[in-house]
């Protein structure tokens, strides 16, 4: 079995943002084309959301963005406590959740869902 499909290796590879930070790094380097973090952003701004569901939030960066670009609510799902507070410390309305169970988790509306991160591990 993938460690992408079994929740503890998950989780264990996400109690530290190292591992995340390292692949993030390798992503930016190693993939050609269009800067796909670029391409979110734009997306965004296009719609101006006013509130955000960022699935899979990383390192919380797209989450500060967001607010300080124009104040967007952001609310970032995570299954890793680490990658939750670092959200939350980014702004972030930060949830403790299995990505697999979302719905089931978070039963508000918003105007932009974005799993940036979590679509490409």
């Amino acid at each position: 079995m993938s460690w992408l499909v079994d929740p503890d290796a998950v989780a264990a590879e996400y109690e530290s943002e190292r591992g995340l930070r390292e692949r993030v790094l390798a992503h930016r380097e190693l993939v050609a084309g269009p800067d796909d973090d670029k391409v979110v952003r734009a997306r965004i701004v296009a719609g101006r959301p006013r509130r955000l569901l960022e699935v899979g939030p990383g390192l919380g960066e797209l989450c500060a963005w967001a607010r300080a670009e124009f104040g967007a609510e952001v609310v970032a799902v995570d299954s890793s406590p680490r990658m939750v507070e670092l959200a939350s410390t980014a702004g972030a309305t930060g949830v403790l959740a299995d990505m697999r169970q979302l719905a089931a988790t978070v039963e508000d509306t918003f105007a932009a869902l974005f799993p940036i991160w979590a679509s490409i591990y």
